[in-house]
């Protein structure tokens, strides 16, 4: 059993252990020797958005926020990543220069590193691995696929609290946050106008979903919970991720 496998059964549960090793059990002792266990703590960048594609990571322990930068002045988290899942991979199979996205610690990570190249000549030959990898990367395509094509009929108020409750999730189950979107960023991500955005922030207000002062928009945790049951009974898909 190689380094990385003992790291893999010594620290995590049975059932991440056994989905690790799934992966692995084709790859050869050598390729395996020169991965590395890697940790991050809160905050740290992992990748950065046009970053060249060095490395893959096999994320095993804590979450990974998804960070878009294409925006310099709101860099927007549109999701996260949780253990066990594979960082940095897909760029390499879309033939792509560098990083689509930045990646950074949510909480403590732990990761095992593969370098880029030894990752692909291993799942170029081991169709364990890419099949079992493919299964994963389909599962979220297709479930960002269906997201993506309801939020193309929601209507406008529905988009803004889908946006708002999954913001309020980015810091826990904390007794309020403070939205730090710029009401233009939020607008243009919701597909409408400014003022459109703010007469349905009046008017989500008016039903108790959210508390506007000074110009900024706070989530309570009981406002959160009261989006969270209107998702459930308007039967809203979640962002994937």
């Amino acid at each position: 059993m190689s380094q990385i496998l003992k790291y893999c059964k010594t620290h995590l549960s049975d059932n991440d252990y056994i989905f690790v090793s799934t992966i692995f059990k084709n790859c050869s002792e050598a390729t395996q020797a020169k991965m590395e266990i890697v940790t991050y703590e809160k905050g740290h960048p992992i990748m950065e958005t046009g970053d060249p594609n060095t490395y893959v990571y096999v994320l095993l322990k804590g979450k990974v926020s998804v960070v878009d930068e294409q925006v310099p002045s709101y860099p927007f988290t549109f999701g996260e990543y949780r253990a066990i899942d594979v960082l940095g991979d897909y760029e390499l199979f879309s033939n792509a220069s560098g990083r689509f996205v930045s990646l950074r610690a949510k909480n403590h990570c732990v990761c095992i590193r593969i370098n880029s190249g030894d990752y692909m000549n291993w799942v170029r030959e081991d169709v364990n691995a890419l099949f079992i990898r493919m299964n994963m990367l389909m599962s979220v395509l297709s479930r960002e696929t269906q997201f993506l094509r309801q939020f193309l009929f929601l209507d406008i108020e529905t988009r803004i609290i889908v946006f708002l409750y999954e913001e309020y999730q980015k810091y826990g189950d904390v007794k309020q946050v403070k939205i730090n979107a710029k009401r233009e960023d939020i607008a243009s991500k919701m597909a409408c106008s400014v003022r459109t955005l703010n007469r349905s922030l009046q008017k989500i207000e008016s039903n108790g979903l959210l508390t506007r002062q000074n110009g900024k928009i706070y989530i309570s945790q009981t406002q959160h919970k009261l989006m969270g049951q209107y998702i459930i009974e308007n039967e809203v898909i979640l962002h994937p991720f």
